[in-house]
């Protein structure tokens, strides 16, 4: 969907912490597989890492 002459294209993850917790590297190539097609589909990626330290609403 654009709005006028923008356009999404950004994309936000949450940085996976707890492949390091349990050593899961499923979920690690899952990450860089995400990363990979962001790129491929040629958006800006913003990877937030400690949301859940993040005081809430």
């Amino acid at each position: 969907m654009d709005l006028g002459n923008l356009r999404p294209n950004m994309v936000v993850l949450r940085y996976p912490e707890i492949w390091r917790l349990e050593n899961l590297t499923e979920i690690s190539s899952t990450f860089v597989s995400i990363i990979n097609d962001c790129i491929i589909a040629n958006k800006s990626i913003i990877i937030i890492k400690g949301l859940d330290e993040c005081p809430g609403e």
